[in-house]
């Protein structure tokens, strides 16, 4: 069938996603049950389902929080569970919570003295990912942690507005003696540092994919639909522009299945696409044919895959109809389905921190590509570990550089083993992905 005759089956309402989370969640451990339940709104975790975590699960929960960018949301989840029922294993998650909710509070106030800066400039902002997310439709940042801010501009001032931002509190980390322009390696330029020393980060960006990738889709599209936000987010924000619904959604798509490869960031996606497609301007129908004319259909399959199994993001059966890859000729579809569901196993495998991960990256590959199935995409030979930023090492490697989450490697990340304790790891991965074990940490 073309890709306009799928789109236009696109529209139904999104009907009841419970089902397909409950299937989910029954294969995950009661502690990531609790984390992807905290992304539901309105969530309140039982009181059996916080007695069932143990020790290591909190200490496991408490990382992939983190590296999720979970925390706040965790602890209000747990401020309103049962009185009693809160181990004092789950205190350092509120503690962190409480970090996390002043470096938002001041993430804020840094990013509305940078776009003062720029703008007094001439330089026009758009904000990215979560960002934007966080000032579009939160209208907070506690609401929508990160780490750092993602602010796009137009390639031929990227130079003058890093300068500019040097002057604003920012300084060019250490290790860079001198700051080149992206110039086909990268898509950003080296990420700023808050200069009084909090953990916070800027990068300056030129496009919104890393260059190498295979996307009809990138910055000239973005500014094309963006939209001026006025002075609704604030005085000091006035001016600043944020990606239009469908392209908010689409990046966030992207962003997970290409440069994540459904690996890592799949708890603030379901938190991103949650309020995008609640968007009144949001349209599923012309979301799929853009999805479709970029080459991100199967990205796009994949991440509302995930995120309504995992989260429940109400997700239309006819959309993920849509951009569901079709099967090779000769393939029966319930076969290519059966496949799926493998695949989805890996992932959820792969998505747990100290869990049965694939101790093998060309079988990781392998799976990711049956999933995106690049050639059919029209990918050609462009892949995400062909391009500088990729994530294509364990779930538990994250993006972040903060201290907490170096300990949480020295513990947690990938040991180099002996032959026999990865033969051991392989037999663990492979009696989760074929359905005899459950995704838990060790």
């Amino acid at each position: 069938m073309a890709s306009t005759d799928r789109a236009a089956q696109v529209g139904a309402p999104a009907g009841p996603v419970a089902q397909t989370a409950a299937r989910l969640h029954a294969l995950l451990a009661p502690e990531h049950r609790l984390l992807f339940g905290s992304a539901v709104p309105g969530f309140t975790a039982p009181a059996p389902l916080l007695a069932a975590i143990t020790s290591a699960g909190w200490g496991s929960l408490r990382y992939t929080a983190e590296r999720e960018k979970a925390v706040i949301a965790l602890a209000r989840v747990l401020a309103g569970a049962e009185h009693g029922s809160v181990p004092a294993d789950a205190a350092p998650l509120r503690q962190l919570a409480m970090v996390m909710e002043f470096r938002m509070h001041y993430l804020r106030q840094r990013l509305g003295q940078s776009v003062r800066a720029l703008h007094e400039a001439g330089i026009p902002v758009l904000l990215l990912k979560g960002a934007a997310v966080a000032a579009w439709y939160h209208r907070r940042f506690a609401a929508r942690p990160m780490l750092d801010l993602d602010l796009l501009v137009p390639p031929d001032q990227a130079r003058r507005a890093y300068d500019v931002l040097c002057t604003a509190g920012w300084a060019v980390p250490a290790a860079e003696d001198t700051v080149q322009l992206p110039a086909g390696g990268i898509h950003h330029l080296p990420a700023l540092h808050d200069a009084s020393g909090v953990e916070v980060n800027l990068e300056v960006h030129t496009d919104v994919i890393p260059p190498g990738h295979p996307f009809a889709f990138g910055a000239a599209d973005v500014w094309r639909e963006a939209r001026p936000v006025g002075d609704a987010l604030g005085a000091d924000l006035a001016g600043v522009f944020v990606p239009s619904a469908r392209h908010m959604a689409l990046h966030a798509c992207i962003h997970l299945a290409w440069q994540h490869m459904l690996r890592t960031g799949t708890w603030r996606t379901a938190g991103d696409l949650r309020v995008i497609t609640a968007d009144p301007t949001f349209d599923w129908a012309a979301f799929v044919t853009l999805a479709q004319e970029a080459r991100a259909a199967s990205s796009g399959y994949w991440a509302l895959r995930l995120v309504e199994g995992l989260a429940a993001v109400p997700v239309p059966a006819p959309v993920l109809a849509a951009l569901e890859p079709l099967p090779p000729a000769g393939v029966p579809r319930a076969v290519m389905r059966a496949a799926h569901t493998l695949v989805e196993r890996h992932l959820l495998a792969v998505l747990i921190p100290g869990g049965p991960d694939c101790p093998s990256v060309r079988l990781r590959r392998l799976a990711w590509e049956c999933a995106i199935r690049p050639h059919d995409s029209g990918h050609q030979l462009s892949r995400p570990w062909h391009v500088e930023e990729h994530v294509d090492a364990p779930a538990h490697q994250a993006l972040s550089q903060s201290a907490t989450l170096q300990r949480g490697r020295a513990s947690a990340g990938p040991p180099r083993f002996p032959a026999g304790v990865r033969w051991r790891e392989f037999v663990r991965y492979a009696r989760a992905v074929l359905g005899s074990s459950r995704f838990a940490a060790s």
